[in-house]
């Protein structure tokens, strides 16, 4: 099922406690929903925009949209049906084969080479997916939401900030 992710960047790890804080303060769920979905709080609307003429936050089931808090033991590439090619964010060079390197990137999404445009050392988590794949440790995962039909908005990110001390991004997974 499709969905958005936000976390922190570089596949920066947080504890389960600090996101259920930060969910807690933003209002974005209810109560710590180990080990599956709440729905989501009133502070989604505060916070992301609604795409589209008529955005359809539920599941297949009727489900609505929920929240679910996502720690992983390791750094986990998440590259779906809907990834693109990914740029260096340095020189833009497009890795136009990334698909070929998918495999041994999920395996070590920390693991860095070097950019062959521009010679910066870079892993899967350091590239520009567009907001469509991304490498993550700790996030804030939101299902179901289709790509592109909900945005979050810069103030959200500031507060991320204020709240954990480390710089966040978002991405849509489409399994």
């Amino acid at each position: 099922m499709a969905s958005l992710i936000l976390h922190p960047e570089h596949a920066d790890d947080l504890p389960r406690a600090d996101l259920v804080r930060i969910a807690a303060a933003l209002a974005l769920g209810g109560a710590d929903p180990e080990p599956g979905c709440v729905p989501v709080g009133a502070g989604f609307v505060e916070h992301f925009t609604l795409v589209g003429c008529a955005p359809a936050l539920v599941d297949a089931a009727g489900e609505p949209l929920c929240l679910r808090l996502v720690r992983e033991s390791h750094a986990t590439l998440l590259a779906g049906t809907n990834a693109v090619a990914p740029r260096c964010r340095n020189c833009r060079h497009r890795f136009g084969d990334w698909r070929e390197h998918l495999e041994r990137w999920r395996a070590d999404p920390l693991g860095e080479w070097p950019c062959p445009g521009c010679g910066t050392a870079l892993n899967a988590a350091r590239l520009d997916w567009r907001h469509h794949a991304g490498a993550i440790r700790a996030a804030l995962e939101f299902v179901p939401v289709f790509p592109g039909e909900v945005q979050p908005q810069s103030t959200l990110f500031a507060r991320l900030r204020e709240l954990s001390g480390r710089d966040w991004d978002y991405f849509f997974h489409a399994p």
